[in-house]
């Protein structure tokens, strides 16, 4: 699990279903592999910031059984209460109505585990889109605290240091991210940009000719 939020990428989301797959067929019950498959399986479809190619259409109902399943097989379960907040925050990108189910669901998540750093990184992800900015930037400090490495979370703040101005900030921030993930290309792609923001425009330009 830690793998395959640190990476992010499709390679590791596929590894992951792969080792939940067998940890459910041992263990139907066993919640935090119930959880966890819902959510890997909404990252390998055409979600917002998925990154796979199944179309939200068909990877929906799996997210919800998976999810459904956890909170069944134990409804006190961090990850189960966070799998659920999570297919409510998929069905909120076309349907705001279930913005609200989604916040709660995720602020359970976090109230079960307070060290919890997906769950907490979603739950600023959706306040902010809800208009709670500071709450949720608040939040996205928090995380990184905790789990410095989590790239959901670092694409998050740098691109809000990035659209505060805060240059320097996001330069530490990457600087940062890059001692401990040395070989991930997002972090790159957001120094190009802060590169953009600054002027330098051939920097910029090298950069994503790496990539």
């Amino acid at each position: 699990r830690e793998k395959m939020t640190q990476d992010g990428s499709r390679a590791a989301y596929e590894s992951a279903v792969a080792l939940l797959d067998d940890a459910i067929t041992q263990d139907p019950d066993y919640a935090p592999a119930l959880a966890w498959r819902s959510y890997a399986a909404a990252m390998l479809s055409e979600a917002e910031g998925g990154v796979g190619t199944t179309p939200m259409a068909a990877a929906l109902p799996v997210v919800k059984e998976y999810a459904d399943r956890a909170l069944a097989a134990d409804p006190a379960s961090p990850e189960a209460l966070f799998a659920v907040g999570s297919y409510y925050g998929q069905l909120a990108y076309d349907q705001p109505a279930h913005l609200e189910e989604a916040i709660s669901w995720l602020r359970k998540a976090v109230a079960a585990r307070p060290n919890f750093p997906q769950a907490q990184n979603d739950l600023a992800y959706f306040l902010d889109l809800a208009g709670e900015e500071e709450e949720a930037f608040a939040i996205t400090e928090d995380v990184l605290r905790h789990d410095p490495g989590l790239r959901d979370a670092n694409v998050i703040y740098v691109n809000k240091l990035l659209l505060y101005g805060r240059f320097d900030d996001a330069a530490a921030a990457l600087r940062r991210w890059g001692a401990i993930r040395p070989d991930n290309p997002s972090a790159e792609g957001m120094w190009a940009v802060l590169d953009i923001r600054q002027g330098r425009l051939a920097e910029a330009w090298r950069r994503t000719e790496a990539l």
